[in-house]
């Protein structure tokens, strides 16, 4: 099925973040070209680099992402019009290590165990223990747990308006 869009509700971060990573190892030092990431995500094709620069501009704000800063022929990273302040990016992008980490990060056994044994009346405490948790790791990862809890929730309760 073709997509016009890489909305959070369409895809978590996580799942975009894996197309990324996996893409990557064919780049000696991980970069990849949005428009392949939207290729893969299978977006028609006259929204795939649009639609991917997009997911990683956010995921980029969030910190899970790095967009590749251009230099010319010595190594000397290139700026607009000479300011200094203003980058002048290119077209790949890969992830930090953070992303890394929220990509491919998997629950032990003890853990998944310990989850299927939440009551449903302490269900609520669980989600503020989550939330408690995300608080004091890194902003990027408080806004990326943040993210695949709406997600999720859209997936599995359908999509509030204006979503």
């Amino acid at each position: 099925m073709a997509i016009e869009s890489l909305a959070n509700a369409v895809l978590s971060d996580r799942e975009v973040l894996l197309v990324l990573r996996d893409l990557s190892e064919s780049d000696a030092d991980g970069w990849v070209y949005a428009y392949d990431v939207g290729e893969r995500l299978g977006v028609v094709e006259q929204h795939r680099r649009r639609a991917a620069a997009q997911r990683l501009s956010w995921l980029k704000r969030y910190g899970a992402v790095e967009r590749e800063h251009e230099a010319d022929e010595h190594g000397n990273l290139l700026y607009v019009a000479g300011d200094t302040h203003r980058p002048r990016w290119g077209q790949r992008w890969r992830l930090t290590p953070v992303g890394e980490d929220f990509a491919t990060g998997k629950l032990r056994a003890a853990q998944e165990r310990a989850l299927e044994s939440v009551t449903d009346a302490n269900l609520a405490l669980v989600a503020q223990a989550v939330a408690e948790r995300a608080r004091h790791s890194s902003a990027t990862l408080a806004n990326l747990v943040e993210r695949e809890w709406k997600h999720r929730w859209a997936r599995v309760n359908g999509y509030p308006p204006g979503y």
